[in-house]
């Protein structure tokens, strides 16, 4: 169950008040929590296992929390496919800027096309934590535009630095869901 990539919940529901519902998600517990305090709990002869139910993962106040869970298999196929559209671009405006590359209508054109592509990512434009939005996007467009202009090549492409993180997040995005969920004072299982 832990290498699915559809995420499975564990729901615990008190049947003497049913308003009361708390849950956790099995696959990132068994990482962070299981495999840290008990690693061989996979081998042991137990017939049962303990697990602690944050008190702040209950409903209805967790159920963002629960939506970005479910959006996370779609959110990591964007970004995979975001990583590699925009290494390709960046790589590409690196070496124009530089007089690398050639400028032409046709180079103008196909970086264009990649970037509408990145613009249809939708989860990963509206759930990243790297302030990348399809407005983000939109000005990259325009300043690929210019790039057949020495005053466009003249300058850094828009949020470049942003655009460099979020490609590469995908390294760090534990790490980096960890440090906002902690500073909410929340887990992410």
């Amino acid at each position: 169950m832990e290498k699915f990539s559809i995420p499975f919940f564990l729901f615990r529901v008190s049947v003497a008040n049913p308003q009361k519902v708390y849950f956790l998600w099995i696959q990132r517990y068994i990482k962070d929590v299981m495999d840290c305090e008990t690693p061989m709990w996979r081998e042991d002869e137990e017939h049962s296992i303990t697990v602690r139910i944050p008190p702040e993962n209950n409903l209805p106040d967790g159920i963002n929390k629960i939506e970005g869970i479910a959006f996370r298999p779609k959110y990591l196929e964007e970004l995979a496919e975001f990583s590699e559209i925009y290494g390709d671009i960046g790589n590409r405006i690196s070496a124009i800027r530089a007089g690398m590359h050639d400028v032409s209508e046709e180079v103008i054109a196909e970086l264009k096309n990649r970037a509408y592509r990145a613009r249809r990512l939708n989860v990963l434009l509206t759930r990243n934590e790297c302030c990348i939005s399809r407005q983000s996007v939109d000005a990259l467009i325009q300043y690929i535009t210019g790039l057949d202009t020495p005053e466009g090549r003249s300058t850094e492409p828009p949020e470049a630095h942003n655009f460099e993180m979020l490609a590469q997040s995908m390294a760090g995005m534990d790490m980096v869901q960890n440090f906002v969920l902690e500073n909410d004072g929340l887990s992410a299982y």
